[in-house]
């Protein structure tokens, strides 16, 4: 899976959380051998609270 949704309130107020892996150099990639992630909090309706990047374990 490249590309997740997990609805339920955030921490920062939103609605759902997406969350996106990638690999080293930006390419989409599948969640189990990611190694960097952008989780991105948002509103019901899209509107964006908050997005991250994250460095994930190798």
């Amino acid at each position: 899976m490249v590309f997740e949704v997990i609805q339920g309130k955030t921490e920062l107020g939103g609605d759902y959380r997406e969350i996106y892996y990638f690999t080293d150099e930006m390419v989409p990639y599948h969640k189990e051998m990611a190694t960097r992630a952008i989780i991105r909090e948002c509103k019901e309706g899209g509107a964006l609270i908050n997005e991250q990047i994250f460095v994930l374990k190798k």
